[in-house]
C-alpha cells in the first residue's frame, strides 16, 4: 500500500469503519425486527396446534441466537469499527509528538 497516498489511506480507513458499522447495525436491526414480529404473531390468538408450536420454537431460537451470537458479534464489530475510525494514524501521532517537543517542520 505504499502507492496509496496517506490522506487517501486515512479516508479509506474511515469509510471501511463506517461500512462495517452500517452492516452490523443492519444485521442487528433485522434480528430485532424478526423477534418482535414473532412475538406479535404469537400474541394474536389466530394460531392453532402445530403453527403455535412452530412459532414458539422459532421465537426461542431467534432469542437464543440473538443473545449468543448477534449481540456479542455486533458489540465486537462496532467496537472495532469505532477503534478503526477514532484512533489516530501513526503519522498524526508522530506529528503531534514533534509539535509537543518543539520541533517544527
Amino acid at each position: 500500500m505504499k502507492w496509496v497516498d496517506k490522506k487517501i489511506r486515512n479516508n479509506l480507513a474511515v469509510w471501511i469503519a463506517v461500512l462495517l458499522i452500517t452492516a452490523v447495525l443492519s444485521i442487528w436491526l433485522f434480528s430485532v425486527i424478526e423477534i418482535i414480529g414473532k412475538e406479535v404473531l404469537l400474541s394474536t390468538n389466530s394460531l392453532v396446534g402445530k403453527e403455535l408450536w412452530f412459532y414458539e420454537s422459532t421465537l426461542k431460537l431467534w432469542k437464543s441466537v440473538y443473545i449468543l451470537v448477534i449481540f456479542t458479534v455486533t458489540g465486537m464489530l462496532i467496537a472495532s469499527g469505532l477503534i478503526t475510525m477514532l484512533i489516530p494514524q501513526p503519522q498524526r501521532l508522530a506529528r503531534a509528538h514533534k509539535l509537543r517537543r518543539g520541533y517544527r517542520k
